[in-house]
C-alpha cells in the first residue's frame, strides 16, 4: 500500500507541474499547448484511478480479516502505515494545490474563449463591411 501510494504522489507531482505548464499556455495565447497539456494530464488521472482501485482492493484485503479477528493485529501488519499517513497528507495537500490551479486554469481558459469570440465577431463585422463597401464601388461603377 505504501508503494502504491508513493506512485501516486509521484503522479500528482506530474499532474500539477502540467497544470502549471497549461496555464502559461493560456497566458501566452497557446490553445494548441494547452490542449496537449490537458490530454497528457488526461492520460495520468487514468493512472491515479487505477492506483486508487489497486489501493482500495489491498485495503479491503487486509480489512477483511479484521471481521473476524482484531482490527489493530490486521493493521499492525501493514508496518508502512505511519509512512502511508504521511504520504496520504503529501497526496491531500498537493490536490487542494492542484484544484486551485484548476479552478483559475478554467477561469482563465474562459477568458481566452470569450476573447476568440470577440475577435470571430469583429472579423465578421469587418468582413460584411468589406463586402458592403464592394457592393458599393460595384453599383457606382455601373451607375456612371
Amino acid at each position: 500500500m505504501l508503494e502504491i501510494t508513493k506512485q501516486k504522489l509521484e503522479i500528482l507531482k506530474e499532474i500539477f507541474i502540467l497544470t502549471n505548464k497549461q496555464a502559461k499556455a493560456l497566458e501566452n495565447m497557446e490553445l494548441k499547448a494547452f490542449l496537449a497539456f490537458s490530454e497528457d494530464k488526461r492520460l495520468l488521472i487514468k493512472k491515479v484511478n487505477q492506483l486508487d482501485k489497486l489501493f482500495e482492493k489491498q485495503y479491503n484485503a487486509i480489512k477483511q480479516p479484521a471481521k473476524d479477528g482484531d482490527f489493530a493485529q490486521a493493521i499492525a501488519r501493514q508496518v508502512d502505515l505511519k509512512e502511508i499517513q504521511e504520504v496520504i497528507k503529501r497526496i491531500q495537500t498537493l490536490t487542494d494545490k492542484i484544484q486551485e490551479m484548476e479552478s483559475r486554469n478554467k477561469e482563465a481558459y474562459n477568458d481566452y474563449l470569450q476573447q476568440m469570440m470577440v475577435t470571430i465577431k469583429k472579423s465578421q463585422i469587418d468582413k460584411q463591411d468589406k463586402i458592403l463597401r464592394y457592393k458599393k464601388m460595384n453599383d457606382y461603377k455601373k451607375n456612371r
